[in-house]
């Protein structure tokens, strides 16, 4: 017996429009050589949001694999939703490790980035779908985000759907708090 998986490439989308835009897409043959990492770390927030462990160590560790030539890393201060953004043009790998909110009554999670004086900025779901992003790999190191506000036909309106719909051609999300 063979599985289904080793005779056919497999795809999972969580409604019919975010899969009608991944056929879209153009598939990338990328070796390591080509790859540019964008890594969000342990941005800095007030004393509502606790520190998260790890992340930082998590983006050491992907600059030791893929070289400092092949990464942007942006922890602390630097990780703000504006050096994000002008980011994520050339990145064909996103690694997010901040906090993110999300439940099943609001329509809008988001990711929190670090902001001005002190406190939080928000980077929302429907910010994230109208941006052009080219990225192959994005890994969300945040809680919940998978989850969401149901639509009926559209599923889960989830901050890794968002980047599903902006292009992104895999998402690695989460259910849970982390």
């Amino acid at each position: 017996y063979m599985y289904l998986s080793d005779r056919s490439p497999l795809s999972y989308a969580p409604s019919a429009t975010v899969l009608e835009e991944l056929s879209r897409r153009e598939h990338h043959d990328l070796n390591n050589k080509d790859w540019h990492f964008l890594v969000v770390a342990q941005p800095e927030m007030s004393s509502i949001f606790s520190p998260l462990e790890g992340t930082v160590e998590e983006s050491m560790e992907l600059n030791r694999i893929v070289g400092p030539n092949n990464i942007t890393p942006l922890e602390g201060s630097q990780a703000t939703k504006a050096n994000f953004l002008a980011g994520i043009w050339k990145a064909t790998h996103i690694h997010i490790g901040s906090h993110a909110l999300a439940d099943l009554k609001n329509a809008s999670p988001s990711i929190v980035f670090t902001g001005t004086g002190g406190q939080e900025d928000y980077l929302y779901s429907y910010e994230i779908m109208g941006q052009p992003i080219d990225a192959d790999l994005v890994f969300l190191s945040a809680c919940g985000t998978s989850i969401g506000k149901n639509s009926t036909g559209e599923g889960l309106m989830s901050i890794a759907r968002a980047f599903l719909l902006a292009g992104c051609r895999c998402v690695v999300a989460t259910l849970w708090p982390i």
